[in-house]
C-alpha cells in the first residue's frame, strides 16, 4: 500500500517537459584549439538549431549562428561560427579572466550531474577571455545565492575574427567535470547561448520560452544529451604556494601619547590538493590556507539596527557551494551555514587557517558535502576553532524535488561548542508549483535550551509570464544563533508575500511589463505584537534593448524598542514609526560600451527626511581597459532634533589587461561616514590555469585631518604589499 501511494505521488508530481535524448557525435579526428573552425571533425557534425530568446521569443534570427559539439576519450569540444553583417559592431569587451560579460558572448552551460539544479558554465567573448562560473538552485532566488562567479576549473578556449564575424573553439577535459556514469554512458543537461550585445539578441539551444525567472539559465530547462564510452581519469592536482608580505601600521599609543609606527615582514608557504576519488566525488585538502589575493569587500552603509551581510569571495569555499546551501527567505537572508564565518573575525579581519578538507560529490541521487577547517586564535578573546559541516541531499519523487539534512559544528580550544542540526525539503508538487520546508535547532553551551530553533515554509508558483507568487513564513527563536551561520533577525515570526504578473509585449521598444506587490510582516514571538511591516507595490518595465526601469512606493511601519545609532551624530529614537518612500531605478543594457545605472529614493525615514541617489557609470574604451564608478548620495535630516547625517559612499573599479594572461584590478573606495579611503590593487599573471603570480597592494587613509589629545593622526593608517605565487602539478 505504501509503495503504491509513493508511486501515485511521484506520478502526480512529475510534470516533466518531455524531450528526446540528443546523442552527441564522438570524433577520432584531431581538433586544434586555435579559434579557426576548419577541422574535419566539425564538417561531420550538424550545428544545433538555434532559437531567438530575446528580444522576441522565436523571432527571426538576424545573424547566422552555428554551434557544434563533439567529444573524444579525453575532452568535450565546442565550436562557434558567429557571422555578423556589421563586423565593426562586434564587441569583445574584456581580456580578463571572469571579466565583464557585456558585449558579444558565447556561453555553454552543462548540468553534469543531470540533477536539474546546478550548471557549470564555460563562456568566452570575441576577445578570447575565459569566464567560468556555477549556477545553483535552478537559477531560483537571490542573485547572490544562485550565481557563483568565483568558481574556476581547467579548460581552454581560442577565438578569431574577420570581416564576416567571429569564431570560437573550446575544449573541456572530462577530468575537470564531475558526473555520474552508467557503464560509460553519461547524460548531461546542456544549454548554449549566443548573445549579440549591441542588439540584445540572445539565441539559445534548446528553445526555451521565457516563462520562468532566468529561464535560459535554468538546468531544469536543459536539453538532455548522451555521451557514450567515457572512461574517466582521476588526476591529482597539487597546488603549493609561497608568499611574502610587508605591512606598516600607524596608530595612536595612549600610554606614550604619540603615534606609533609598526612594520612587519612575513613569509608563508601552503598547499592545496584536489583528488577525484571517483567520477563524481572530489576530495580537497588545504594546508596553511591563504586568501591574500581575494578582492576586498564592497563598502556598505548600515541604516538599520541589524547586521550587514557580506558575501563569500574565497575560491576554496566556492566550488559546488550550492550543495552546502541552506538559506531561507530573501527578506531575512538567514542561513544555517555561511562559510564567511570561517577564518574571519567579527570585523572581517583574516585569521590564520591551519588547514582542512572538503569532500563534495554525488552517489546516484544523493548529494554529499563534508567540510572541516581549523583556524587559529588572534587574541585572548578568540580561541583556536574547528568548524565542521555535513550536508546530505537526496532527490525524491521527481527530478525537481529533494529531501536534505545539514549538521554544523563550531568547537574552540577551550571546549566551547555550537552545534546545529537542520532538515529541509523542496517538493515540486505539480508544474510550476513548489513547496519548501526547512527547520533547524542549535545546541550550545552558551545558549539556553529553549527558543533556539527555526522553522520555514514557502509555497510558490514560479512564473515570469502570467501570474507568479510566493507566500512564506519563518519562525526564528530568541536564542537561535548558528555558530557557522548568519541570522539577520531573531525572536520573531516573519510572513512574506510577493505577487508578480508578467505580460510580454511584441512591441518595437517595450518587451515586458511586470507589475508587482510585496508585503512583509514581522511579529514578536513573546506576544505576537507587530514589530515591522512593509508594503511595496510597483512596476518593472523591460525594454527590447536590454534596459529596464522600475518604480515603487515603500510603506514601512517599524516599532523601535530602543534608540539605535546611525553615526556618532545621528540616531533613530525609540517609538512607533510609519513612513513612506518613493523608489525608482534605471539600468542600461550591458551591451553598451558606455552605460550607467541610476537609482533614487526620496521620502520620510523614521522621524526624519531621506534623499538618496546612486549613479554607477561604466566606460569600456577597449578590451584592454574598463572603469566603473559608483557614487551614492545619502542625506538624512532629523529637523526636530537638529541632526544631519551624510552617509555618502564612492568607489572606482579599474580593470586593465595587456592580454589574457596579464591583468590589473584596482578598487578604490571612500566612505564619508568615517572619512576613510581604502585601496585594493592586484596585479595578476595567469600563465595557465592553476599557475598564478599575484602582487597585491592595500592601503587605508584618512581624508580629513584628525587628532587625539592634540596629536595629529597620520594620513595613511596602514598599507601592505603582498607577493604570492601558486603552481599546479598534475599527476
Amino acid at each position: 500500500m505504501k509503495k503504491n501511494l509513493l508511486t501515485l505521488i511521484s506520478l502526480l508530481t512529475s510534470t516533466i517537459y518531455a524531450q528526446d535524448l540528443y546523442e552527441v557525435a564522438r570524433t577520432t579526428a584531431p581538433i586544434e584549439i586555435d579559434g579557426v573552425v576548419n577541422e574535419q571533425a566539425w564538417k561531420s557534425v550538424e550545428p544545433f538549431p538555434m532559437t531567438m530568446y530575446t528580444p522576441v521569443y522565436q523571432g527571426e534570427l538576424t545573424e547566422k549562428t552555428e554551434i557544434r559539439m563533439c567529444y573524444d576519450d579525453e575532452y568535450i569540444y565546442f565550436s562557434g561560427v558567429f557571422l555578423d553583417s556589421d563586423h565593426k559592431g562586434i564587441q569583445g569587451n574584456s581580456l580578463l579572466r571572469d571579466g565583464d560579460p557585456g558585449g558579444d558572448f558565447f556561453n555553454v552551460l552543462l548540468d553534469t550531474y543531470n540533477d536539474n539544479e546546478n550548471f557549470s558554465t564555460f563562456s568566452t567573448m570575441p576577445s578570447g577571455n575565459r569566464l567560468d562560473a556555477e549556477i545553483l538552485n535552478d537559477a531560483e532566488g537571490d542573485q547572490s545565492q544562485i550565481f557563483n562567479a568565483s568558481w574556476n576549473t581547467f579548460w581552454s578556449v581560442a577565438t578569431t575574427r574577420n570581416d564576416a564575424g567571429w569564431y570560437a573553439e573550446m575544449k573541456i577535459p572530462f577530468s575537470s567535470l564531475r558526473f555520474d556514469d552508467n557503464n560509460g554512458n553519461v547524460i548531461f543537461g546542456l544549454i548554449t547561448h549566443r548573445l549579440i550585445g549591441r542588439k540584445n539578441e540572445r539565441q539559445t539551444f534548446p528553445a526555451i520560452p521565457p516563462n520562468w525567472n532566468m529561464a535560459a539559465w535554468k538546468p531544469s530547462r536543459a536539453q538532455k544529451i548522451l555521451l557514450t564510452g567515457i572512461k574517466r581519469k582521476n588526476p591529482i592536482y597539487f597546488t603549493p604556494y609561497v608568499l611574502g608580505n610587508y605591512q606598516q601600521n600607524s596608530a595612536y599609543d595612549s600610554t606614550r601619547k604619540e603615534i606609533a609606527d609598526h612594520s612587519d615582514t612575513d613569509g608563508e608557504v601552503g598547499l592545496d590538493v584536489k583528488f577525484a576519488l571517483s567520477s563524481n566525488l572530489t576530495l580537497d585538502l588545504t594546508l596553511n590556507t591563504d586568501f591574500a589575493q581575494v578582492e576586498a569587500d564592497n563598502v556598505q552603509v548600515n541604516l538599520t539596527r541589524f547586521s550587514l551581510f557580506f558575501p563569500e569571495k574565497r575560491q576554496f569555499f566556492q566550488e559546488r557551494s550550492g550543495v552546502f546551501s541552506f538559506t531561507t527567505s530573501n527578506i531575512s537572508q538567514n542561513r544555517l551555514f555561511h562559510s564567511r564565518r570561517i577564518g574571519l573575525d567579527e570585523n572581517g579581519n583574516l585569521l590564520r587557517v591551519y588547514g582542512g578538507g572538503r569532500l563534495v560529490g554525488r552517489f546516484k541521487n544523493l548529494d554529499v558535502g563534508v567540510l572541516t577547517m581549523q583556524t587559529e586564535g588572534s587574541d585572548p578573546s578568540i580561541s583556536s576553532e574547528n568548524f565542521g559541516i555535513v550536508r546530505l541531499r537526496k532527490r525524491v519523487l521527481n527530478a525537481y524535488s529533494y529531501l536534505g539534512t545539514l549538521i554544523t559544528s563550531r568547537v574552540d580550544s577551550e571546549g566551547n561548542y555550537n552545534f546545529v542540526t537542520g532538515a529541509d525539503a523542496l517538493l515540486r508538487v505539480a508544474g510550476p508549483y513548489y513547496l519548501t520546508i526547512k527547520g533547524g535547532h542549535v545546541f550550545s553551551d552558551h545558549l539556553p535550551d529553549s527558543e533556539n530553533s527555526m522553522g520555514y515554509i514557502k509555497w510558490e508558483k514560479r512564473a515570469v509570464s502570467g501570474l507568479g507568487y510566493i507566500a512564506e513564513a519563518e519562525y526564528t527563536g530568541k536564542n537561535f544563533d548558528p555558530g557557522v551561520g548568519f541570522v539577520l533577525r531573531k525572536n520573531n515570526l516573519a510572513l512574506n508575500q510577493n505577487v508578480v504578473y508578467g505580460h510580454f509585449i511584441d512591441g518595437q521598444w517595450v518587451r515586458k511589463l511586470e507589475p508587482f506587490a510585496a508585503n512583509s510582516i514581522f511579529l514578536r514571538n513573546n506576544d505576537q505584537s507587530l514589530e515591522t511591516m512593509t508594503t511595496e507595490p510597483g512596476i518593472l518595465i523591460l525594454f527590447a534593448s536590454g534596459a529596464d526601469i522600475s518604480f515603487s512606493v515603500l510603506r514601512t511601519y517599524d516599532e523601535v524598542k530602543e534608540d539605535f545609532a546611525l553615526s556618532e551624530e545621528a540616531f533613530v529614537p525609540a517609538g512607533n514609526h510609519t513612513f513612506s518612500t518613493l523608489n525608482a531605478a534605471f539600468n542600461m543594457s550591458n551591451g553598451r560600451m558606455i552605460r550607467t545605472s541610476v537609482s533614487g529614493e526620496t521620502g520620510k525615514f523614521y522621524d526624519g527626511d531621506k534623499a538618496s541617489l546612486s549613479i554607477s557609470p561604466t566606460w569600456i574604451p577597449s578590451k584592454h581597459f574598463q572603469i566603473s564608478l559608483n557614487y551614492t548620495f545619502n542625506r538624512i535630516e532629523f529637523t526636530e532634533r537638529d541632526q544631519l547625517l551624510r552617509a555618502d559612499i564612492a568607489s572606482a573599479t579599474m580593470l586593465a589587461a595587456l592580454d589574457t594572461k596579464w591583468s590589473l584590478r584596482s578598487l578604490v573606495q571612500y566612505s564619508k561616514l568615517n572619512n576613510k579611503v581604502a585601496v585594493n590593487t592586484g596585479l595578476r599573471y595567469n600563465h595557465k590555469e592553476g599557475n598564478d603570480l599575484y602582487l597585491v597592494y592595500n592601503q587605508v587613509s584618512n581624508t580629513v585631518g584628525q587628532d587625539i589629545e592634540g596629536i595629529e593622526l597620520p594620513g595613511t593608517e596602514s598599507w601592505s604589499l603582498t607577493l604570492k605565487y601558486t603552481y599546479t602539478f598534475i599527476r
